[in-house]
C-alpha cells in the first residue's frame, strides 16, 4: 500500500471507545462532518443527539459530534461537528462495473487499519454497488487511484458479499441537510416578520 492510500486512514474514527472489542467504521467527508452507516447497532441514533469519535490511529484524539441527518432510504448517519479535520479527498468520477477497489476497514482484533481490493460486480439504479469482498459496515472504497468511491451500507446472501453507496449521494446528504435547515429557518424568520407586521 503506498503512501497515498496510507494518508487516507487518517480520516477513520470511530462511534466505539478505544477500549470497546467492537469497533465500527466512520470517515470524514468534509472539514466538518462524518458519514456512517445506520443499520444494525446505529439504528436507534437519532438526529440531534450527541456523541464522541475516536480518531483509528491516534486514540487521544476525541472528538464531540451531533447526529446532522439519519437518512433511513441512503442506509447512512451524517454527523456534524465545530471540530476542523485536516481535510484532502477527491471523488472518483467513473463508477464502472467490475471496476478493481480498495476497501477501508478496521481490523477488529488489534483496532488498526485492514485494506482488501475487491471489485464492483454490479450496479443498481438506486445509486449502489454490489462488491466481491465481505467486510464491515462503514468501510470505506477508494478506486486504485485512491479516489473516493463511497461506503458500506448493507450486506447481501450468505457470503456477505458488500452493498457500496456511491459517493455522490453521500455527499449529497450534507446540503440536503443544510437546505432543511435553512428552510426551517425561514419558516421561523417570515412568522416572526408576519407577527411584528401583523
Amino acid at each position: 500500500m503506498n503512501q497515498d492510500f496510507g494518508d487516507l486512514e487518517k480520516n477513520v474514527y470511530t462511534l466505539t471507545d478505544p477500549n470497546d472489542s467492537k469497533h465500527d467504521c466512520v470517515y470524514v467527508i468534509d472539514e466538518h462532518h462524518l458519514v456512517t452507516y445506520q443499520r444494525d447497532d446505529h439504528s436507534m441514533i437519532e438526529v440531534g443527539q450527541k456523541l464522541f469519535v475516536y480518531n483509528l490511529l491516534d486514540k487521544s484524539i476525541k472528538v464531540q459530534v451531533s447526529v446532522y441527518d439519519k437518512c433511513e432510504i441512503l442506509d447512512i448517519l451524517v454527523l456534524k461537528t465545530t471540530h476542523k479535520f485536516d481535510f484532502e479527498r477527491g471523488n472518483t468520477r467513473h463508477h464502472t462495473v467490475n471496476r478493481l477497489y480498495h476497501q477501508l476497514g478496521i481490523n477488529q482484533e488489534n483496532r488498526t487499519p485492514l485494506w482488501t481490493q475487491g471489485t464492483l460486480t454490479e450496479r443498481f439504479s438506486n445509486g449502489r454497488y454490489l462488491g466481491s469482498t465481505t467486510g464491515m459496515l462503514g468501510d470505506v472504497i477508494f478506486d486504485e487511484f485512491n479516489k473516493f468511491i463511497g461506503i458500506v451500507v448493507a450486506k447481501r446472501g450468505e457470503e456477505n458479499k458488500i452493498f457500496i453507496l456511491k459517493h455522490t449521494l453521500v455527499d449529497s446528504n450534507v446540503p440536503k441537510g443544510l437546505t432543511h435547515d435553512v428552510r426551517f429557518e425561514n419558516v421561523r424568520l417570515n412568522r416572526f416578520i408576519f407577527f411584528i407586521s401583523g
